[in-house]
């Protein structure tokens, strides 16, 4: 009686020692690679790419699951929030991947569908893969390095206040450049806001009534788009931070418009700005520091009053700064949107 239980428990102790040595040589010479699109937007499902490769000359791996390490991408994170404190890092790969059977010296693919919540820097310090070929008994964990990183836009799908909005800014920038120019665009009715030079006399001959003429203007779709990242004193009360967001969002709405009708545009915030240029040829770069930007607890004084210096550009300012600290010369040229608004 007393060798059969020896027997048996021999049996089971080699079973979990081989079950350990053989989930060991399962996680053993293999590589991982995670591809990513080179355009990522928050709330937007993307497809990214797990390859993994099994350089074993002569045996295949089973049973393998890729999931992200949070020790290791603490470690990474605590690294670059260091090296720029202002963007901290969260994890790219949320759900586990599983691979059931890699040959020997092949590689298998598995599409993984990827929603990131919000905007800002992901960073993949390492991989985590985990086996418990072939009984069961044992879970055997290697740690794998990544360098992988992306910068997540924020959404550009239009919200309820940039549908509400839209409609005034486009009513300000056609008043703004409407008669600089030189190219009889049309006559219409005179209206109390319009200047007398304006006036059509064989027009208004003809018709027996006040007509003036519009002219366009090669520039009237030149826009530049200012990002305010002040915020007053009573900001860190409940709910700034979600206005903040919301903020950043309609500007990524508001630049991605321009994008769409082929605005020439010009971004700026008191840390960074643009040359004016097609939106095409800036759109990228603007929704990189959208995603990145940061509020400011300590506002630059000077940044409306330069601003307030600039003429011949209408203006689409985002800011949280009070009514009565902006420029008297910024009303005529610029549509502010309030952050307390949003």
């Amino acid at each position: 009686g007393n060798n059969l239980l020896f027997i048996v428990v021999a049996s089971l102790l080699a079973g979990i020692l081989m079950s350990g040595v053989v989930s060991r040589i399962v996680l053993t010479g293999i590589e991982l690679r995670l591809e990513l699109p080179d355009h990522v937007f928050a709330r937007q499902p993307v497809l990214a790419t797990l390859t993994m490769t099994n350089l074993k000359t002569w045996l295949p791996s089973f049973s393998l699951r890729v999931s992200s390490t949070e020790k290791a991408d603490a470690k990474s994170a605590k690294r670059r929030r260091q090296a720029a404190p202002a963007a901290p890092a969260r994890r790219i790969l949320g759900e586990a991947v599983y691979f059931p059977y890699i040959g020997r010296r092949k590689q298998a693919t598995q599409q993984v569908e990827l929603t990131f919540p919000r905007r800002g820097r992901y960073v993949q310090g390492a991989f985590q893969v985990s086996s418990q070929f072939p009984f069961g008994f044992l879970l055997k964990i290697r740690q794998l390095p990544a360098a992988n990183e992306i910068i997540v836009y924020p959404p550009v799908e239009p919200t309820e206040e940039f549908y509400e909005i839209l409609p005034l800014i486009s009513g300000e920038l056609e008043s703004f450049y409407r008669g600089r120019g030189h190219d009889l665009y049309s006559i219409r009715d005179y209206q109390p806001s319009d200047s007398a030079r304006s006036v059509d006399w064989k027009a208004t001959a003809k018709a027996q009534a006040l007509k003036v003429r519009e002219f366009t203007r090669e520039d009237e779709r030149r826009v530049e788009l200012v990002f305010d990242t002040f915020l007053p004193a009573d900001a860190r009360a409940p709910g700034w931070e979600e206005r903040f967001e919301r903020a950043v969002t309609f500007c990524a709405c508001l630049a991605w418009h321009f994008y769409e009708i082929d605005a020439e545009m010009k971004f700026r915030s008191p840390d960074w700005e643009t040359p004016v240029a097609p939106a095409g040829d800036l759109i990228y770069d603007v929704l990189r520091e959208l995603a990145l930007v940061e509020p400011h607890r300590e506002g630059d004084g000077d940044f409306l009053r330069l601003l307030a210096q600039e003429t011949g550009t209408f203006k689409i300012i985002l800011t949280a700064r009070p009514r009565g600290s902006i420029p008297t010369g910024l009303w005529t040229s610029a549509y502010f949107v309030f952050l307390q608004s949003l």
